[in-house]
């Protein structure tokens, strides 16, 4: 990941993303991707304060897993609390910016949502994606600091994803084997 981000930064962020978060629920913007289901395992790449955290865990209930990473300490602590107020802390695990405890193949989806633009080393964030994601798996992908062009350049240029489809700023990434 890039570097970390001033607390201020950080809590200026949370108060934007909580309006979005008001106008755009997560939960409803996830089920309308339809690809996080009960039972399922998924990675919530720069998870941030938690929204689309917390939405997952919701989504995948008590038989699924969701992953928060994050490199900031008060992003992963946010988004304990919010599984916590939310009922839902004991379906989430937070990694502490290290995505190499996940095992190979293990995870049915990767949300990587406004956090792609920051990373030093996309390439390698995709990689390890990739890594981590099932064959079947898919990568759901949204940045608003990017145009559709960059998006699809950027997660394509490795050869590893696909383009799937993409819906209302959320772009669906297959992985590249698979098509």
């Amino acid at each position: 990941m890039g570097a970390i981000m001033s607390d201020t930064g950080f809590w200026l962020m949370t108060l934007l993303f909580h309006g979005r978060d008001i106008i755009w629920p997560p939960i409803e913007t996830l089920k309308a991707a339809g690809l996080i289901h009960e039972g399922a395992r998924v990675l919530d790449f720069g998870c941030g304060p938690g929204s689309y955290t917390v939405a997952a865990a919701k989504l995948v209930g008590a038989a699924g897993r969701v992953y928060a990473l994050d490199i900031h300490p008060r992003a992963l602590a946010s988004a304990r609390r919010r599984a916590t107020a939310e009922g839902v802390s004991d379906i989430i695990t937070t990694l502490d910016g290290r995505a190499d405890t996940v095992a190979d193949a293990c995870l049915d989806a990767v949300i990587l949502f406004d956090v792609f633009h920051l990373l030093d080393d996309q390439p390698g964030a995709l990689r390890e994606i990739n890594r981590m994601l099932k064959p079947e798996g898919r990568l759901l992908f949204s940045d608003h600091h990017m145009k559709r062009e960059a998006i699809i350049a950027g997660v394509t240029a490795g050869g590893l994803f696909a383009p799937e489809r993409d819906h209302d700023g959320v772009y669906i990434f297959s992985k590249a084997a698979l098509r």
